[in-house]
């Protein structure tokens, strides 16, 4: 796939020397396999390594070694109806349990044995069910659900009463956490290393948040494809000096280009939003979407929306993090709009955004086309998708909507998503 721009060049550098980090904490350190949403500044605190086997399927798909994995764990008994990330997972623990060691050929030189499992009660049921059957079928180690309320639509965002059972709960709910990191680390919390690392994940959020921002320009600077690529630094090193250093340079970068006008292709005929999780298997698309003039200026999953930095006092980060669940939230509900089946928790989780933002969105980022990718295996990603092609409409925004997956390739027909470009394209052209 062809990048753009250095930052998104050396991401791939970085989530290597990650994973090489976590085979080193073998040697004396804890790894823990995490679910995106549990708050990794807790876990470093503790210099816990940690694994994202949610994330690893996009890694293993781009490397065209998911099916593989995949195919265990039906053999294993799994449906394909399942989430492939899960899929993926469950597939790679089962030939780790078999060998006894990583799987030979596994990107990034694989995940390593966890420790204990922490996983949350968000977004979906299988963020639960899968680590149960990681910890009792192939991993026998501690398993931890960290329960985070999300406030529904409608809720008196105003009632301090409400505000103070969402927050009371959440903060409860960390600090149960913390006694079973401390009980699994023989460690206690290091309380300032908490601060540090919050602080450094607040000011990185801020910094993506201004690089999107800077997505606004004409030409677009970054395109989806390298924001995506970026993802994995984002979702798993928040809170890390690395990530924060990271995202400034890219900031610098993309900050750079604008000045300079500098766009993805020569002639920017459309700028399209990108709605779904792309399929990681083939990043390419939004390459080939560029050799016909249109450019995927912008993508709603993985969004972190308004920075949050200067609304939260961190001189107490525990207090911190759960009032960041209701500050987010609070946020959400005040662009308008149905809030769908977005979730909220302590750190920036991929998910469905009011319907007020989607419409920013076009608005922002002169939209003219919207690609809407709806993954058979991710329900709870794809479930608004109906509600916002609808409202899309009305407002005569053309969209078109494709179906395949996020990381199963044997759900794509490239012949038949390029003619469907194509025709999309080309009406884009005669509007």
């Amino acid at each position: 796939m062809r990048r753009y721009t250095k930052g998104a060049k050396a991401a791939s550098e970085i989530q290597k020397e990650w994973y090489r980090r976590i085979e080193r904490s073998r040697s004396g350190g804890r790894v823990a396999w995490v679910m995106a949403g549990v708050p990794t500044e807790l876990l470093f605190a503790f210099n816990i390594a940690t694994a994202y086997p949610e994330n690893y399927g996009p890694v293993c798909a781009a490397r065209a070694m998911a099916t593989p994995f995949m195919e265990i764990a039906e053999a294993d008994g799994f449906s394909e109806d399942l989430c492939s990330y899960i899929r993926v997972a469950l597939g790679y623990a089962s030939a780790y349990n078999r060998l006894g060691a990583i799987p030979p050929g596994s990107p990034m030189g694989g995940m390593q044995k966890p420790d204990m499992l922490i996983t949350l009660n968000l977004l979906c049921d299988t963020r639960i069910k899968c680590f149960q059957t990681l910890g009792t079928r192939y991993f026998n180690v501690p398993l931890y659900v960290l329960d985070i309320q999300s406030p529904p639509y409608g809720t008196d965002f105003g009632n301090h009463r409400i505000k103070e059972q969402y927050v009371g709960h959440a903060k409860r709910e960390l600090w149960k956490l913390i006694r079973f990191l401390e009980e699994n680390t023989k460690q206690q919390l290091d309380i300032d290393k908490l601060r540090e690392n919050l602080v450094n994940s607040l000011r990185t959020q801020r910094l993506i948040y201004q690089i999107h921002k800077l997505r606004r320009a004409v030409p677009c600077p970054m395109p989806s494809g390298d924001s995506l690529h970026c993802v994995t630094i984002q979702l798993n090193m928040s809170g890390t000096r690395e990530a924060l250093e990271f995202y400034q340079a890219l900031y610098d970068e993309v900050n750079q280009r604008v000045a300079n006008k500098v766009g993805v292709i020569a002639e920017e005929r459309h700028r399209l939003l990108f709605l779904g999780i792309p399929p990681w298997f083939n990043m390419g698309f939004f390459n080939y979407l560029e050799s016909l003039g249109a450019v995927s200026v912008m993508e709603h999953i993985y969004f972190v929306g308004d920075p949050l930095d200067e609304d939260l006092d961190t001189s107490d980060p525990v207090t911190a993090l759960a009032e960041y669940c209701w500050l987010r939230a609070l946020r959400l509900h005040q662009h308008g709009g149905e809030l769908c089946q977005k979730a909220v928790t302590p750190g920036p989780v991929p998910g469905s955004y009011p319907a007020g933002e989607i419409l920013k969105f076009l608005q922002d980022y002169k939209i003219d086309g919207v690609i809407m990718h709806s993954t058979r295996s991710c329900r709870v990603v794809s479930l608004g998708q109906a509600h916002y092609r609808n409202l899309l409409h009305k407002i005569g925004m053309p969209v078109l909507a494709l179906e395949s997956d996020m990381t199963d390739p044997r759900t794509w027909s490239d012949m038949d998503v390029k003619r469907r470009v194509e025709l999309f394209l080309s009406m884009l052209e005669s509007s």
